[in-house]
């Protein structure tokens, strides 16, 4: 028998020391180029060697018809699934005693929603509301999709996992919608990670990172001056790249050269096809004018870095790792934490400047990821006078939500935050002309 088949019967067990595991890997489409993830959901044993291939990945979704957008990858909605198969099946199998997801009740649901509510991570934190939800939302439609074709087997029924709920759309009209029919409750929520950043901190952060990690120095600057988001960064290919450029120079109407980031579409940019990132929102980016100046100072600088290190030139993207292949989103997040860890916050700490050394006390409690580039480029927009629309296409938003929130916020951020001096322009323009590569 098929082992997809086998899954099916409630004869089937897991083999021993097996666990289920998510593996995304890079398909590309041979008439464009374009990267397609795709992911599936397999048994391996503690080597994490596969045993067993599944095709439960089919199933997996976080809404509640096909008609519905996923705004979620399909990564993460077979990670949360996965999380429950583990739970059921591997880490309380001697409670549950079931061996197929036939077997599964409501109350084994619930058990696991309110385990992993109440979850405590690693570094001591609980998981956030909108990430519970997430998982309870992934877990619930996937199985309502599970009881749609095998129900005749299972216990379960559709009514036990959704519910019709009233409520008051924005017009104030009464509506029926279908949601989880479960509860899950989380701990304290924890602190978020830092995003504001004092002029002096970012002027020290950038300094640092021309110095100790020169690899993700432009990464840094396109998204601190062109609003990119750390993922998106992972996408820009070089000039050279047989894919296409990655920065076009257009001329725009005043006949200045305005340099495009080419985000229209997620490549395959490494020959080990693994994925480096995603593009939330498929566009050419401009860099905003006023950062001009500074962009193109740390660009030629990074054309220089990029001519002493060697790259895959099929691809030519503008970020390497240490073994030549394009960066990866999650290889970035790693190197700019080393850099805060290492460097900066050490440097912070060492200041004769108290509020530096308040906020360097701040950075090492909470942390601090990249996204803080972005944040503060949206603030210097926002300090700028720009509008909620033009602060959207800055940014290379869908929606005017975040922007409008930034806008309503403006007389705070005046408040809190300081447009960025000439002179902090001008070092990075030096440091760009002189920085060593």
């Amino acid at each position: 028998m098929d082992i997809n088949d086998a899954i099916w019967t409630q004869d089937f067990v897991l083999p021993q020391d097996c666990r289920y595991y998510v593996k995304t890997v890079q398909l590309t489409r041979p008439d464009t180029g374009q990267a397609v993830p795709m992911s599936y959901i397999y048994v391996a044993d503690s080597h994490k060697v596969p045993v067993l291939i599944t095709h439960l990945q089919d199933y997996v979704t976080e809404t509640l018809t096909e008609s519905d957008p996923c705004t979620m990858t399909a990564q993460k909605r077979c990670y949360y699934f996965v999380q429950m198969l583990n739970y059921l099946f591997v880490d309380h199998h001697d409670h549950f005693k079931i061996n197929s997801i036939l077997q599964i009740n409501k109350d084994m649901m619930q058990d696991f929603f309110s385990n992993y509510a109440l979850d405590i991570l690693s570094d001591n934190d609980c998981r956030a509301p909108e990430v519970i939800w997430r998982c309870v939302r992934v877990c619930t439609f996937t199985m309502r999709r599970i009881v749609l074709k095998h129900g005749d087997r299972m216990s379960l029924k559709v009514d036990d996992l959704i519910a019709p709920r009233k409520i008051i759309d924005f017009r104030g009209k009464g509506m029926t919608i279908y949601a989880p029919n479960f509860v899950a409750h989380g701990g304290s929520i924890p602190d978020p990670l830092l995003r504001d950043i004092p002029l002096t901190a970012l002027d020290i952060l950038i300094t640092q990172a021309f110095i100790h990690t020169r690899d993700i120095v432009f990464s840094i600057c396109l998204q601190l001056f062109a609003g990119l988001r750390p993922s998106e960064a992972c996408n820009v290919r070089q000039e050279c790249s047989p894919l296409g450029p990655g920065i076009r120079n257009t001329i725009d109407s005043t006949g200045h050269l305005m340099p495009e980031i080419d985000l229209r579409q997620e490549l395959v940019l490494r020959s080990d096809g693994v994925y480096v990132g995603g593009i939330k929102k498929e566009r050419m980016q401009k860099v905003y004018p006023a950062f001009l100046p500074a962009f193109n100072a740390v660009y030629e600088w990074h054309k220089k870095y990029l001519a002493c290190h060697s790259f895959e030139k099929e691809f030519a993207p503008m970020f390497v790792d240490f073994s030549g292949k394009a960066m990866t989103y999650k290889r970035y997040n790693d190197r700019f934490k080393f850099l805060v860890r290492e460097y900066f916050i050490p440097e912070l700490l060492s200041s004769k400047d108290r509020e530096i050394q308040q906020y360097g006390e701040l950075v090492k409690e909470k942390g601090l990821g990249p996204h803080v580039f972005r944040h503060a480029f949206t603030v210097q927009l926002v300090l700028m006078g720009v509008s909620a629309a033009e602060l959207m296409y800055w940014r290379g938003d869908h929606s005017l939500e975040s922007a409008a929130h930034y806008i309503a916020c403006k007389g705070d951020l005046m408040q809190q935050a300081k447009q960025w001096s000439s002179e902090f322009t001008q070092h990075i323009i030096e440091l760009g002309r002189q920085g060593r590569v």
